[in-house]
Formats: structure tokens, C-alpha cells, sequence
């Protein structure tokens, strides 16, 4: 299991993390991202479809998943909103994306990459993300 999302183990190795620049280390967390932000439309898809109120937190969610007007087909303007908390301390960001995980503890992780979003990764959207936390709305 672990070579099919290569982007999203890349972060158990302590040994590899510390070896990246805080720019390559910025690009990986952003490719974990846009794997788990990808895996979850199906599930904003179905709380918006099945009018089910939801909330998703994580620090792996991009501003990309909130900004969508259509997810998998369904039209989910206005029924999504978005909160990301951007922490402008880049030494902090990279000091905690190096720290070593703790198995079954809470993992610090990146809030954001100030700066460095990929693609246009830009904090608009119509969701709810808060570390990105995401909301749907009845």
C-alpha cells in the first residue's frame, strides 16, 4: 500500500524530511495535500448531495478543495465554506514540519506555506477548511 500515495509517506521518515530544503519540504507538503484534498471531494460531494451538515479539519487540505463550484458533479457553490489559519512564521513552519511524529499521538504538521502556494493556491473560497476545515452548510 504504501508505493501507491508515495507523496503522503514521504512523512514517517524523519532521516528524509530533515535532508529537504524548506522549499522541496513546502512542495512535498503541498503534493501530500493535493492527494488527500483530492480523496476527500468524494465526501464533501456526498454531505452536500445528502444535505448532511460536515466538518473537516486537517492540515492537509488545500484552499483548492473549498474554492470548487462543482465537485464530482454536484454544485456545491454556497453550500461549502472555508477557514484556514495561515501561520506567517516560517521558522516555526519548518521546525515543525521536521519534528519527528509520535505513533498514536498527536503529529505537528505545517498550518501553511506562506508565500510558496503551487498553481495559484491562493485563501478564497466558499468552504469550510480551518487548518482547513471543512463545513457544509444545510
Amino acid at each position: 500500500m504504501r508505493g501507491q500515495q508515495p507523496a503522503l509517506h514521504l512523512f514517517r521518515d524523519a532521516q528524509a524530511v530533515a535532508q529537504l530544503s524548506p522549499e522541496e519540504l513546502c512542495a512535498r507538503w503541498i503534493d501530500a495535500a493535493q492527494v488527500v484534498s483530492r480523496a476527500l471531494e468524494i465526501v464533501v460531494a456526498f454531505h452536500v448531495a445528502a444535505a448532511a451538515p460536515l466538518i473537516l479539519e486537517g492540515d492537509a487540505i488545500l484552499p483548492t478543495l473549498a474554492a470548487q463550484r462543482v465537485i464530482l458533479g454536484v454544485p456545491v457553490a454556497g453550500r461549502v465554506r472555508s477557514v484556514f489559519l495561515v501561520e506567517p512564521d516560517e521558522g516555526l513552519l519548518l521546525s515543525n514540519a521536521r519534528a519527528p511524529r509520535v505513533a498514536g499521538g498527536a503529529e505537528p504538521g505545517l498550518v501553511g506555506c506562506p508565500g510558496r502556494g503551487r498553481g495559484g493556491q491562493s485563501v478564497a473560497a466558499p468552504v469550510t477548511i480551518a487548518p482547513a476545515l471543512v463545513g457544509v452548510a444545510r
